[in-house]
């Protein structure tokens, strides 16, 4: 084998996974789309699609925000999870209520 082939062969090598590492990293410093929450649903398996799509969403915008790290998208990103986990939280609420839970916040 020629010694340019080998130089091609070793610079491939290097490069390919490269090329790959650097898409991951750039889908992870994307920032996902805010999920759907409705303003009520009594459906219990509304409200599990809905839990694993705010679950996804937030360890979705926990990768973003390492990404980030200090500047005004970091910050709008955290308004943005503030509000999704407050959206969420409501939702929560009011199913408990529908069903005669408590609603009580314990501390543990």
């Amino acid at each position: 084998m020629k010694l340019t082939n080998i130089k091609y062969i070793f610079a491939s090598l290097i490069v390919i996974p490269m090329v790959f590492a650097s898409a991951q990293l750039h889908a992870a410093c994307e920032k996902t789309e805010r999920p759907t929450i409705p303003e009520y649903t009594n459906d219990p398996a509304e409200m599990l699609s809905i839990k694993k799509s705010v679950e996804a969403y937030m360890a979705a915008s926990n990768k973003y925000l390492d990404c980030q790290k200090r500047n005004k998208k970091r910050n709008a990103m955290i308004d943005e999870m503030e509000l999704v986990a407050a959206d969420y939280n409501v939702l929560i609420m009011l199913y408990k209520e529908e069903r005669g839970e408590s609603t009580q916040l314990t501390v543990r």
